[in-house]
């Protein structure tokens, strides 16, 4: 591994946050470059890849039909005196208007996340992610969900740009990072015999 990249895991294991990670294509190996630098257990919850399209829908869509564990969750935040809702400009990022204004993502995000590559669809896996992770961690302990989702070169041509999109979602934040790449293709490995 990369001595830079050693370096910043190493930092994430440092921080007092447990995460509930979801990653799609690319990013998958992510997960294993997180959980192969020691204090992993220290940092990591869950990581779920949500790689096929119908993955992504029932992990995402989990968190708007099962409203019984996004109020579990909701309890969970006013028990540790939070108020569950992002604020400032995070809080237009999950559509205030979303089920009765309590952060959830509104339904014109949830149409452009089946896009499954987009910003949409990296929020998305955040929230759900973040839920999850308010289920899953003690009462006192910060919590922080995080999605990401890639198309990046493959074997097969892709029909969009190369991207990757990042969301993390934690007490009343929301960061995003999006990245586009040159689009460049494979070249079939070299058989020598």
């Amino acid at each position: 591994m990369e001595p830079a990249l050693l370096s910043a895991i190493s930092a994430i294991h440092a921080a007092p946050a447990r995460a509930v990670i979801a990653v799609t294509g690319g990013a998958s190996q992510a997960v294993g470059w997180l959980v192969a630098v020691p204090g992993a257990s220290q940092t990591v919850l869950e990581a779920v890849l949500p790689y096929s399209q119908r993955a992504f829908d029932q992990y995402v869509d989990a968190t708007w039909h099962a409203q019984a564990q996004v109020q579990q969750a909701q309890l969970i935040v006013q028990a540790r005196g939070e108020d569950g809702r992002a604020e400032g400009s995070a809080e237009e990022g999950w559509g205030a208007g979303g089920e009765e204004g309590k952060g959830g993502v509104d339904g014109s995000q949830k149409q452009q996340a089946r896009q499954y590559v987009s910003r949409a669809a990296a929020q998305q896996l955040a929230f759900a992610s973040y839920s999850r992770a308010l289920t899953l961690a003690p009462i006192a302990q910060p919590v922080v969900g995080i999605g990401c989702t890639c198309a990046l070169v493959s074997s097969a041509p892709k029909r969009g740009a190369h991207r990757c999109h990042i969301a993390a979602r934690s007490q009343g934040m929301l960061w995003e990072y999006s990245l586009h790449l040159s689009k460049v293709t494979l070249s079939p490995p070299l058989i020598t015999s």
